[in-house]
C-alpha cells in the first residue's frame, strides 16, 4: 500500500526545510562567503540564535563575547557553521506527535548524528576536504525509514511499527525510497548515491571515497550502540571487525588503529 501510493503521488513527503536548501544552494556556489551566509541564516532567528551560543561554548569560546550572528560566523568558520545549521535544521524531519513513532525516529536521529560525527572523523583523518558534505550525507543516509515509518504510521495507525518484520521490511526498502526523496529535494547525484548504495558489501575501486565513509561510519555507530533499531544486533566494528568491513577500511586508506581512536 506505501509503494503503490508513493508511485501514484498521494503520500506527503518531507520537506527539507527552506534554509537548509539554501544552505545547499550556496555551497554550490563557485565562491561562498561568510556575508553570503549570514544573509541567509539571518531570517531564522532559532538558528541565529543557536550559532551565537555555539559560539561562545567553551570549544569556540575567545576572549570576548560574540554577540552578533556575524561575529559568531566569523569565529565559527563557513564549514563548521554549515554543519551546524545542517544539524538544527534537519532535526525537524525526523520529529513526531506519538509514540512509538516518536521514539523510532529518536533512535533515527541519535544513529543519523553519530553516523555523522563519525563521517566528519574519518573524512578528517583521509584530508577530504568537503566535511560539510560529508556531515549531510551522514545525517540523510536513513531518511528513507523516515519517510517509510511516518508513511507506514499514516496508513495504518493501528500497526506495531516495531514488528521484527515490519522493521526488516523498512530497512530493505529504505535505500530506494530515500534516493528518490532527495533526489526530488534537488540533491547532487553524490548524495542521492550515498543514500541509495549506502548497505552495498563491497565497491568498485573507482568509488567516491564519501561513499566509503558513509558505509563505514554507519558500520561502526552501529556497533557502538547508536543502532537505528533495537531488533537487531550489531557486532562492534572496531573491536571485532568482519573482513567485509576490513577491506573497505582498506579501501579507504584508514588504520585499523586510527579507527579505535575515531570510535
Amino acid at each position: 500500500r506505501v509503494i503503490k501510493r508513493f508511485n501514484n503521488g498521494s503520500i506527503e513527503l518531507p520537506v527539507l526545510p527552506h534554509i537548509a536548501r539554501e544552505v545547499q544552494g550556496l555551497l554550490k556556489s563557485e565562491d561562498p562567503s561568510i556575508e553570503d551566509l549570514a544573509e541567509i541564516i539571518q531570517k531564522d532567528a532559532v538558528i541565529s540564535a543557536k550559532l551565537v551560543l555555539t559560539a561562545n561554548s567553551p570549544l569556540y569560546k575567545g576572549q570576548d563575547k560574540v554577540n552578533t550572528l556575524n561575529d559568531a560566523l566569523v569565529r565559527l568558520g563557513l564549514k563548521e557553521a554549515t554543519t551546524i545549521i545542517t544539524t538544527v535544521t534537519t532535526k525537524n524531519l525526523f520529529n513526531a506527535n506519538e509514540d512509538p513513532l516518536k521514539s523510532m525516529l529518536s533512535k533515527l536521529w541519535l544513529h543519523a548524528l553519530a553516523c555523522a560525527s563519525c563521517c566528519k572523523y574519518l573524512a578528517e583523518e583521509r584530508k577530504t576536504k568537503n566535511l560539510e558534505t560529508v556531515f549531510l550525507m551522514g545525517i540523510i543516509h536513513d531518511i528513507g525509514k523516515v519517510l517509510l515509518l511516518k508513511a507506514i504510521s499514516d496508513i495504518a495507525p493501528d500497526e506495531p511499527l516495531d514488528d521484527p518484520e515490519l522493521i526488516s521490511a523498512v530497512a530493505e526498502m529504505h535505500t530506494v525510497f530515500g534516493a528518490v526523496l532527495i533526489k526530488k529535494w534537488g540533491f547532487s547525484p553524490g548524495h542521492v548515491r550515498a543514500v541509495e548504495l549506502h548497505h552495498w558489501e563491497t565497491y568498485p575501486e573507482d568509488i567516491e571515497p564519501e561513499l566509503l565513509i558513509i558505509r563505514t561510519a554507519d558500520q561502526m555507530v552501529n556497533g557502538l550502540g547508536f543502532a537505528s533499531t533495537d531488533s537487531v544486533e550489531f557486532p562492534n566494528m572496531v573491536e571485532e571487525p568482519t573482513e567485509e568491513f576490513q577491506a573497505i577500511v582498506r579501501q579507504l586508506g584508514i588504520e585499523a588503529e586510527d579507527l579505535k581512536k575515531i570510535g
